[in-house]
C-alpha cells in the first residue's frame, strides 16, 4: 500500500473535495453467477481478487423461489419473499387484482410502470435505510431490480436511480463502472452506498447452458469488466475507504434435454385462473382441484421431474406460503428440469426433437434453494473485511442486509437475517461503538465546520515534507 506523502496528500484532497465522510459500501450483483464458476481458468481476475478477500467458498444460499427480482429484494431488505412481497419475477396480487411484472415477461403494455407502485413493496431496502439515517448520506442504484421504484417509506427512492432496461455488453458495462466510481468521488453530493446490477451470466446461461462455450465468452467479458473496474477503483485510491460485496441472486442448473421441460399449456388451458411465473391462481376451489389433477397426472404420465405443491404443503424451510401473492398451486422443477408457460410439447419436439432444427442447450433456476446448484458466489473486500480469508459455511442472502447495515454504521430495520456466519468476515474491532448521526451533523452541516476544517488543512500542509510539490 502506497503511504508516500504525495499519495496521502492525494487522499486528503479526495476527502475534502469528493468522498462522503460516512462509511462506504458498494454492492455488486452478477445475475446467476453460480458459486463454483469462480475458477481461476474461467475468471482469473475475479479469482485473484477473491483470493485476497473474504471468500465464502461454498457460496450463499438464495430464497425460494430462486428467481431474479425476489432474490435481489431479499438481498436488499434481509427479508424472505413472503415478507417483502416480491414473490416472483411476475405474479398476481388477488387482493389488488393486479399483476406485477418488472421485466415485462408477459409483454403487457404498461406493466413495467404498474410494477413500480409503492404498494408492491413491504420491505425497507438498504439504500433507503442508509439515506434515512442521516441527511448527508446518499445512495445510488445502478440497474438493481426495483432499485428505482418508489417505496412506501421516506425517502422513497435513492438519490441516484437508474432503471434496468437491457442486458448490455462489455462496452456499456465499462461505462457503468465509470459512473459507479464517479458516484463515490464526485465533488458534490457524493454517495456512500451503491447497488450495481449486471444481468449476466444469467442471460447467456438461459440461452446456451453450460456446455456450448458461450458461457466461457461471457465469463471472460465479466472478468474483463471487473479488471477494468478494479483498476479504476485503485486509481482513485478507493481501496482503503470503500467496502465491496460481490454476489449474485441465485445459481443455475443445466436442463438435461427438451423432454425435461414441462410445457404447462399442454395440460392447463382455458379460463378460470391467473398465472405467475411458477404458480397458478385458480378462481375457485373446484377449478384448482381440476388443474392440480391435470398437472399431477401429466407428471406421472410423461415422467416430468417436477413437484406440484398445494400452497399449504410447501416446505416450511422455504418461508414461502404466508402471502396472498403466492399462488394456490406452486411448481418446483427438480435440478435438470424446468417448467414453461409459453411452450408446447409440439413446438419443443419440432425445434429440438430427432428431426429438429436446433440443438437444445439451456440452463435455468427456480429449484430448491438448498441444492448447491442454486447457490450464488459471495466475496467481500475492503477496510471492514478480513483479507486472504476463506469461509466454508454457507450464509443466507437475507443475512447480507444486517451485515451491510453494520458496515455502513446504521441500525437495520426488522428483517429475517442473522449475523451468525457473515460476521466472521469482519475485521475484529474495526468499528467503534456507533454514535448518533445527528450529533455530528450539528457540526458538519453548519458554518462552524469550516472553523475546524480550515485550521486542520493548514496543519497538514505545514507538516508536509518540503520536497513534495503541490500541483495547482
Amino acid at each position: 500500500m502506497d503511504q508516500s506523502p504525495m499519495n496521502m496528500w492525494k487522499k486528503f484532497f479526495l476527502y475534502v473535495k469528493g468522498l462522503s465522510r460516512h462509511p462506504k459500501l458498494l454492492l455488486i450483483s452478477f445475475d446467476g453467477f453460480r458459486y463454483d464458476l469462480l475458477e481461476k481458468g474461467l475468471v482469473p481476475n475475479i479469482y485473484k481478487w477473491a483470493s485476497m478477500s473474504t471468500w465464502f467458498t461454498s457460496g450463499v444460499k438464495s430464497q425460494y423461489v430462486t428467481y431474479t427480482a425476489p432474490n435481489h429484494m431479499s438481498i436488499a431488505t434481509g427479508m424472505y419473499e413472503e415478507e417483502h412481497g416480491i414473490v416472483g419475477n411476475y405474479f398476481f396480487d388477488p387482493d389488488k387484482k393486479k399483476m406485477f411484472d418488472y421485466f415485462n415477461s408477459t409483454g403487457k403494455e404498461g406493466i413495467v410502470n404498474a410494477s413500480q407502485a409503492d404498494f408492491w413493496f413491504k420491505g425497507d431496502p438498504i439504500w433507503l435505510t442508509n439515506e434515512r439515517w442521516e441527511t448527508t448520506r446518499r445512495s445510488a442504484s445502478f440497474y438493481w431490480p426495483n432499485g428505482e421504484s418508489s417505496f412506501p417509506y421516506l425517502p422513497h427512492t435513492p438519490k441516484i436511480a437508474r432503471p434496468w432496461t437491457v442486458v448490455g455488453d462489455l462496452k456499456s458495462w465499462m461505462k457503468d463502472a465509470d459512473d459507479v466510481i464517479d458516484a463515490f468521488t464526485r465533488e458534490t453530493e457524493s454517495v456512500n452506498f451503491v447497488a450495481w446490477y449486471v444481468a449476466e451470466p444469467d442471460h447467456t446461461l438461459h440461452g446456451n447452458g453450460f456446455h456450448n462455450k458461450e458461457i466461457e465468452k461471457t465469463l471472460k467479458h465479466l472478468d474483463d469488466l471487473f479488471l477494468y473496474f478494479i483498476k479504476k477503483f485503485d486509481d482513485n485510491n478507493l481501496g482503503t475507504d470503500v467496502n465491496i460485496i460481490l454476489t449474485a441472486d441465485h445459481g443455475h442448473a443445466e436442463i438435461k434435454d427438451h423432454k425435461h421441460v414441462m410445457c404447462v399449456k399442454n395440460f392447463v388451458n382455458g379460463a378460470g385462473f391467473e398465472m405467475g411465473d411458477h404458480m397458478i391462481y385458480p378462481h375457485s376451489e373446484e377449478i384448482g382441484k381440476q388443474i392440480y389433477t391435470n398437472l399431477t397426472e401429466a407428471v406421472k404420465k410423461h415422467g416430468y421431474e417436477v413437484n406440484i405443491h398445494w400452497k399449504e404443503d410447501i416446505p416450511e424451510r422455504w418461508h414461502y406460503k404466508n402471502s396472498s401473492r403466492i399462488g394456490k398451486i406452486v411448481f418446483e422443477p427438480q435440478v435438470g428440469s424446468a417448467i414453461s408457460f409459453s411452450c408446447t410439447n409440439e413446438q419443443m419436439e419440432k425445434q429440438y426433437g430427432e428431426n429438429g432444427t436446433a440443438k437444445f442447450n439451456s440452463s435455468t433456476h427456480g429449484q430448491d434453494p438448498d441444492r448447491p446448484e442454486m447457490r450464488a458466489f459471495l466475496i467481500m473486500r475492503g477496510p471492514a473485511f478480513s483479507e486472504n480469508y476463506t469461509i466454508a459455511d454457507i450464509p443466507s442472502n437475507v443475512d447480507l442486509y444486517n451485515l451491510m447495515c453494520h458496515v455502513l454504521g446504521i441500525t437495520p430495520t426488522e428483517n429475517n437475517g442473522t449475523m451468525e456466519i457473515v460476521k466472521r468476515a469482519l475485521k475484529e474491532n474495526r468499528y467503534l461503538p456507533m454514535t448518533h448521526g445527528f450529533v455530528f451533523n450539528q457540526i458538519t452541516d453548519s458554518w462552524s465546520f469550516s472553523l475546524i476544517l480550515i485550521p486542520s488543512m493548514c496543519i497538514v500542509i505545514a507538516f508536509l515534507p518540503t520536497a513534495v510539490k503541490i500541483p495547482f
